[in-house]
């Protein structure tokens, strides 16, 4: 055991191949053993039990796109292992990419997320590095957001788009009339609820980039 694990830490693509496969078997056939203790969860399934029509959405798109790289694999256990070790990096990078995806979870109840006490939050560590604009994958439709909050919302989505000015006349408005005109409104205009909004940069490093900016103007001077 030790020597083998000695040798995958020498042979990352190896190592790399039998993280794959294994989690792909595990996936397949979840009653096969494995050498590796590793295991996947599948949690997509949470995201498509609790947001309504899932199926339909941009994210959905992409992750069936991931998700095709599957159906070119082998489906023989053997065969599989062989496969991966024939392919590029780049291609056992995207499905490795692909599997993260599939486990990745966050849902809460709350409006706010909970910090881990003490510790780094790898969710909002994860969102800032891959700079998720909510804005490219989500808009405040009539079935997913308009249809469902009060109209004082409304109200508040427009004027932080157009101005407290454009908002007045929404107040007055009978409720189905303000959806149907608050989504005019906001039409293309990439608003978002404060839960979707991107996270602020931490302050250390807005810190160390003021720094490092003002040691380079001094160098230069």
């Amino acid at each position: 055991t030790a020597a083998v694990a000695a040798s995958l830490s020498q042979n990352p693509v190896t190592a790399l191949a039998a993280l794959l496969h294994t989690l792909i078997v595990r996936e397949r056939q979840p009653w096969q053993s494995s050498p590796l203790d590793v295991r996947f969860a599948e949690n997509t399934h949470n995201v498509e039990r609790n947001a309504a029509d899932f199926d339909v959405t941009k994210a959905a798109g992409v992750l069936k796109e991931a998700d095709a790289l599957m159906a070119a694999l082998p489906g023989e256990s053997s065969d599989l292992f062989a496969h991966l070790l024939a392919m590029s990096v780049p291609d056992l990078l995207g499905l490795l990419a692909r599997s993260v995806a599939r486990a990745y979870s966050v849902q809460s109840p709350d409006p706010l997320r909970k910090h881990p006490r003490g510790g780094f939050d790898l969710a909002q560590g994860i969102e800032s590095a891959l700079g998720v604009d909510m804005a490219d994958w989500w808009y405040p439709s009539i079935e997913c957001y308009l249809g469902h909050v009060p109209k004082s919302k409304m109200v508040e989505a427009v004027s932080e788009c157009l101005g407290a000015q454009a908002a007045q006349p929404i107040e007055k408005m009978k409720k189905a009339d303000a959806i149907a005109a608050t989504a005019s409104l906001l039409d293309g205009r990439r608003w978002l609820p404060s839960t979707l909004q991107p996270y602020p940069l931490p302050v250390l490093r807005e810190e160390f980039e003021d720094n490092g900016q003002e040691e380079d103007e001094d160098e230069q001077g």
